[in-house]
């Protein structure tokens, strides 16, 4: 973000702010498997930022962005699940989608955003190999669960329904971000068992007031482009930090940065930024709420089969 803000591109730091959070992944997990992780959520951060950025080039992008926000769910899902990504869940997905799609490009900005993830990830992959090198944490491989299909599929389907679902109705509801009700459906599919899930989604009502308040204070100090990014960077940190400890924190620090890169891609009042926020969580909650109650409804032992 520094770099690009020193080379007079600061509307490019939303491609370099969501290739970046391939550095949550693989906390706790061998150096050699940590690697492997990260790669592989690089790669598809990366194909998520250019395909959004060109579906920001279309006529009604608008609709385009919710049918990708959609497969960004399905296909992250099927991802983290398979390959017990933590943090797992499809947030990271939909909400990198949601957000590059919203902001309009051309087709240059394509090529940009092709530039600015890949060498981002570049970047993060080789801080992450520090870890490799010198052989800091665990010596010992995790054998990933390989979760029942059927399980599995279900999870898939009725993660990117309810993404689609919430995201139609903010959108027809001329709700700005509306894909932010698409990242708060899919967050309380990200764990397992019934009871889980509705804690996970407790959290999130709970971190997004929280998060509303705290934006609400750094908003009041009218922040400069340089304090912008500032902000931006230091709201990732501390939601990386917190993002596998306790959800609920982490969603206190994530609300004011999804409103810190919604500014900078869009500027908008604060007072509107806050009211579509609130709107549109709740929205994306009943809808996630709704696709865990039918899941429920499955046997358990389809369920037991699935692990992260």
């Amino acid at each position: 973000m520094v770099v690009l803000r020193l080379a007079g591109h600061p509307q490019w730091v939303l491609y370099s702010t969501f290739a970046a959070f391939a550095s949550v992944y693989g906390r706790g997990e061998s150096p050699r498997r940590r690697i492997t992780t990260q790669l592989s959520v690089s790669v598809l951060l990366t194909g998520l930022i250019i395909a959004a950025t060109a579906t920001a080039t279309a006529v009604d992008a608008r609709w385009w962005s919710l049918l990708g926000v959609s497969v960004a769910a399905a296909i992250s899902t099927a991802a983290s699940h398979r390959w017990a990504w933590r943090p797992a869940g499809a947030l990271f997905a939909v909400f990198a989608f949601g957000a590059v799609s919203s902001v309009p490009a051309t087709s240059h900005d394509v090529m940009v955003a092709a530039a600015v993830a890949l060498s981002t990830s570049a970047f993060t992959l080789l801080v992450g190999a520090e870890a490799f090198l010198l052989q800091w944490g665990p010596r010992e491989e995790p054998v990933p669960t390989r979760p029942h299909s059927r399980a599995l599929w279900r999870r898939v389907g009725a993660t990117a329904v309810a993404a689609a679902v919430a995201d139609a109705l903010a959108t027809s509801l001329h709700l700005g971000h509306p894909y932010w009700a698409a990242v708060s459906a899919v967050v309380p599919m990200a764990t397992l068992g019934t009871i889980d899930r509705l804690v996970r989604a407790r959290h999130r009502a709970a971190g997004t007031v929280l998060g509303i308040a705290l934006a609400a204070v750094l908003f009041s100090f009218q922040l400069s482009p340089w304090g912008l990014v500032i902000t931006i960077g230091l709201l990732q940190l501390c939601a990386e930090l917190m993002v596998i400890r306790h959800y609920g924190i982490a969603m206190m620090f994530v609300t004011p940065l999804s409103l810190a890169v919604a500014e900078l891609g869009q500027p908008q009042s604060a007072s509107h930024l806050i009211w579509a926020r609130v709107l549109t969580t709740a929205i994306g909650l009943a809808f996630g709420l709704t696709a865990v109650l039918t899941d429920h409804t499955r046997p358990d032992r389809d369920l037991s089969a699935v692990g992260l």
